[in-house]
């Protein structure tokens, strides 16, 4: 396993979604979910997962908590599912 620093949260989606990574992890509180509510979209549409660290599917409402808390987004569900496994 290699760990990838890329800037920017749409750009970390986009790498997942071109391949470049398997997976976008960011395992705090605070991302906005502005950030990644097209890119989760479209990689979902190409097969991907994406939850926060509860496991959830993501929701976009128009009130209520902007913030994410945690995130895990993947290339297929496969990747999800071995991410989720190494975590305590």
């Amino acid at each position: 396993m290699e760990i990838v620093r890329i800037g920017g949260a749409g750009n970390k989606c986009y790498n997942v979604a071109v391949g470049n990574v398997d997976s976008y992890i960011y395992p705090s509180y605070g991302l906005k979910y502005w950030d990644l509510c097209a890119s989760e979209c479209i990689i979902k549409g190409m097969g991907g997962k994406g939850t926060n660290f509860l496991l959830e599917k993501l929701t976009y409402h128009k009130t209520g908590d902007v913030n994410v808390k945690g995130f895990i987004l993947t290339k297929n569900a496969n990747y999800h599912k071995l991410i989720v496994n190494r975590f305590p």
